[in-house]
């Protein structure tokens, strides 16, 4: 996965390059002709996008939970009060 910038607009983070495979087997290879139809899909992955991840959700789903628990980790490190107020 790379990613690159808008060069006009909002300035966002847009997908250069995704290859998503299982094995030797090419899943999701992007930008396509979609993207090239519909420049907007390319400020979302194919991992996050419900519709394109399918066949590879699980491992969406996985990182969605790990990148959870990697922020509320920095920020119990950074701010003690702020995680107590989060869990009630």
């Amino acid at each position: 996965m790379s990613f690159g910038g808008e060069r006009a607009g909002f300035h966002r983070p847009i997908v250069a390059r995704e290859i998503v495979k299982q094995g030797e087997e090419v899943l999701i290879e992007r930008p396509d002709g979609d993207d090239n139809d519909d420049p907007e899909r390319l400020i979302q992955t194919a991992l996050e996008q419900i519709a394109l991840n399918r066949r590879f959700r699980f491992i969406a789903d996985f990182l969605r939970r790990y990148v959870i628990c990697i922020w509320f980790l920095r920020l119990s490190e950074t701010t003690p009060s702020a995680v107590t107020s989060l869990r009630g």
